[in-house]
């Protein structure tokens, strides 16, 4: 598994020349890459860990702090989940699969 934010971060910061990369580990580079750099990608993509970075964690978590979570929160609170309307459900869902991910 690759975390593609992550990895994007990882070959920036070492100077590998690249316009992307996918969560299959799949790199574009940049036309200047050169071949050292390509091997070097190779042992940063083998080294990855997945897991998300600090910022990444706050970011998926920042939408428990939005008037829609929060609203979805208190409907879900004073009806229960099976009696709020669907989109109310996709908020609050939304919100709880942010939680799941930061504790992975």
């Amino acid at each position: 598994m690759i975390n593609a934010t992550k990895l994007h971060d990882e070959l920036v910061a070492a100077g590998i020349p690249i316009i992307g990369c996918n969560s299959n580990g799949e790199v574009r580079f940049k036309d200047e890459a050169t071949a050292a750099q390509r091997t070097q990608t190779a042992t940063i993509v083998a080294a990855h860990d997945p897991s998300d970075t600090e910022d990444q964690k706050v970011a998926k978590l920042s939408v428990l702090t939005t008037p829609k979570f929060q609203a979805a929160q208190a409907l879900v609170a004073r009806f229960g989940y099976a009696n709020v309307p669907a989109n109310v459900k996709t908020v609050f869902d939304a919100g709880i699969q942010a939680i799941q991910d930061t504790w992975k």
